[in-house]
């Protein structure tokens, strides 16, 4: 079987390191200390994808593996203890639309700001209606301000 090990992550705080590996059969997220020898964590409990830390490195955000659906984006607590970490239990944060892994290798479909409170993500185009509904594109200018407002 094949391992394949993607969408790796540094915690701001540089003592972590957050990614997915197929190793169980499944896509799975962990954390593991980014200093040699150091302890590893399994962060989800039934799949996971694109993970992604808040600011202070004390909560890690992830996809569930549903594709091309509403699908739960998921947070985990994560507090220092010694050299180890304690996590909490995943819970649920929102239901959004989540891409189709083989088209999102290397790129994450949603970007939490540093908070932790509000996020950007893609999100599937409306199925047009009639010839009358609007169709197009939708711009959000100056994105990146957002994610650093609190």
């Amino acid at each position: 079987m094949r391992v394949f090990q993607t969408h790796a992550q540094i915690s701001p705080d540089g003592h972590w390191l957050a990614y997915v590996s197929t190793e169980s059969g499944r896509s799975e997220v962990f954390v593991e200390d980014f200093l040699p020898g150091g302890t590893r964590y399994q962060v989800s409990t039934s799949g996971g994808r694109a993970p992604r830390w808040r600011a202070d490195s004390r909560e890690l955000f992830f996809r569930t593996v549903v594709v091309d659906e509403a699908a739960p984006l998921l947070s985990v607590s994560m507090e220092p203890q010694g050299r180890g970490l304690r996590l909490g239990v995943p819970q649920k944060r929102f239901q959004a639309y989540a891409p189709n892994p083989r088209h999102d290798i290397g790129f994450f479909a949603y970007a939490p700001t540093g908070d932790g409170t509000r996020f950007l993500v893609t999100r599937r185009p409306e199925t047009q209606v009639n010839e009358s509904s609007p169709s197009g594109i939708t711009v959000v200018m100056n994105w990146q301000e957002l994610l650093t407002k609190k």
